[in-house]
């Protein structure tokens, strides 16, 4: 008869067991190794779309960045007002408008306006704007900061008569000495009496705009 180890198994069985035990978690470990070792490339994807693009204003008065997945529209001077036409700017002494287009969705824009040499002081001007915000439903406002700097944001949630128009306007309002950033940005728009070509949803963009308004930075 053979001698019985305590746990019912003789000395060769019990050695057999741990033999395969170990050759299983080999193979399990190398197939989980492997697995592990395919996922590297979607984190390099994910670090790609993370690349900025660093810029500053015709006056330098500040500096900003955007995602990639954003580009500068190139500006065309236009004399939109009536009378005898006006000369262009020297951009160098006024902030020259500036416009990011989405890439993927051309109709998802914002719009950068830099101002300076405001005679008042920040909270004057910080009360100033405020006064200018329609005080009713669609409009919502807060103070804030950024970058260390005073600012206003403004929310236009508005919907027309009938529901027939809708759209959402986020604007920041940055304030530095006598200079000013403007960073608008609209987020939807619908129009139930149009044939809807003008329609969007630029909602998983929004993310972005924040990305840019607290890239803002004043240069003096």
């Amino acid at each position: 008869m053979k001698k019985l180890s305590q746990n019912g198994f003789t000395a060769v069985e019990g050695l057999l067991i741990l033999v395969i035990v170990g050759i299983i978690g080999g193979v399990g470990w190398f197939v989980w190794n492997n697995r592990s070792a395919g996922v590297k490339p979607a984190a390099d994807k994910s670090s790609q779309s993370i690349k900025a693009v660093s810029a500053k204003d015709t006056t330098k008065t500040f500096s900003y960045s955007y995602p990639s997945s954003w580009k500068l529209q190139k500006f065309v001077w236009q004399d939109c007002c009536e009378g005898p036409p006006k000369s262009e700017p020297d951009w160098n002494k006024t902030s020259q408008t500036i416009t990011l287009q989405n890439k993927s969705n051309d109709k998802a824009e914002i719009i950068i306006n830099g101002f300076t040499n405001f005679p008042d002081s920040v909270d004057r001007e910080i009360e100033s704007e405020i006064e200018s915000i329609d005080k009713d439903q669609f409009n919502t406002y807060s103070k804030v900061t950024i970058n260390g700097y005073k600012g206003i944001k403004h929310v236009l949630d508005f919907v027309g008569p009938s529901d027939a128009e809708k759209y959402k306007d986020t604007t920041y309002i940055i304030f530095h000495g006598n200079d000013k950033v403007n960073l608008y940005f609209r987020e939807r728009y619908s129009n139930a009496t149009l044939n809807g070509e003008n329609d969007f949803d630029a909602t998983n963009l929004y993310s972005d705009f924040e990305t840019i308004v607290n890239s803002i930075k004043f240069n003096s």
